[in-house]
């Protein structure tokens, strides 16, 4: 009569009964036979002791399968649920965290929120130079009055 050795849940059977235990991120094969890279799904990571296990929110799994990361993002993108980087829409800008994005709040309520998310200051070039041509349409318009009136 043969008896199954007692194996511990990390370790294959050998040929001759044997207990070998499998190495760090490798687990035992279906018929207990072999060791095996896990087939995790996409966004898992495989543990060293070779069980797989999904990356957390907001964290993509790195190409070695073994651990998670946050992605690196460029400027203007945030980090989705599913961890890929996504754009921030035309006024908006990443939070500091980069796990969304908002409007920014300027410091002087005159100055605009650009398409790039930012603040950018009030120019008041073109009220002063309105300003100076308000004061020269007046002037001119007494001017003609007072022709007008000569006349």
């Amino acid at each position: 009569m043969c008896v199954a050795p007692e194996c511990g849940p990390r370790d294959k059977i050998t040929p001759s009964g044997d207990c070998v235990t499998c190495d760090e991120y490798e687990a035992v094969s279906d018929d207990l036979k072999s060791c095996v890279d896990p087939q995790c799904r996409e966004n898992d990571f495989i543990t060293p002791e070779g069980d797989c296990v999904p990356c957390d929110r907001f964290t993509v799994v790195t190409s070695d399968k073994k651990s998670c990361i946050k992605p690196d993002c460029v400027a203007r993108e945030f980090i989705t649920k599913d961890g890929t980087c996504e754009a921030c829409l035309p006024y908006t800008k990443p939070t500091e965290d980069k796990m969304s994005c908002h409007t920014a709040q300027c410091d002087d309520e005159r100055d605009s929120i650009g398409p790039d998310g930012e603040c950018h200051e009030y120019d008041d070039t073109l009220e002063k130079r309105f300003e100076a041509l308000s004061e020269q349409a007046s002037a001119c318009a007494s001017n003609v009055e007072q022709l007008n009136r000569k006349v």
